[in-house]
């Protein structure tokens, strides 16, 4: 994006080098330009060049959207991968204490000793 922003600004200085010399020496026709209507085709030009670059912008900005949204997915896809299996084993083990009535706190060692006296006494 800079580098249009430049390029506009580079063709706006360059228009201006080259044709104010020209607009107050008068022009080949062999009239010259009054103040006025310098001021009026300069700002014409910058209009111009301005709404070009609001319209790159424009074209960027919609690609990038899609671009971000595609590269979001795929992160977010990536993190619920990589997320999946620790909350799966918390959410076991939330299942298993509550079903052998083990209060929260105490760990795996503890469940895997209550569900092995549960079996040895049946």
């Amino acid at each position: 994006m800079r580098v249009f922003l430049s390029a506009s600004m580079a063709v706006n200085v360059l228009l201006c080098v080259l044709l104010i010399p020209s607009f107050w020496t008068g022009s080949r026709s062999g009239s010259g330009w009054d103040s006025p209507a310098l001021v009026s085709a300069m700002l014409g030009a910058a209009t111009l060049v301005l709404t070009g670059v609001a319209v790159l912008a424009a074209l960027l900005s919609i690609w990038g959207f899609a671009t971000l949204r595609e590269h979001a997915g795929t992160i977010a896809k990536e993190a619920a991968e990589k997320a999946m299996p620790k909350a799966a084993e918390a959410a076991a083990e939330r299942a298993v204490r509550k079903l052998l009535d083990l209060p929260e706190g105490e760990g795996s060692n503890e469940i895997a000793r209550a569900y092995g006296s549960e079996n040895n006494g049946n």
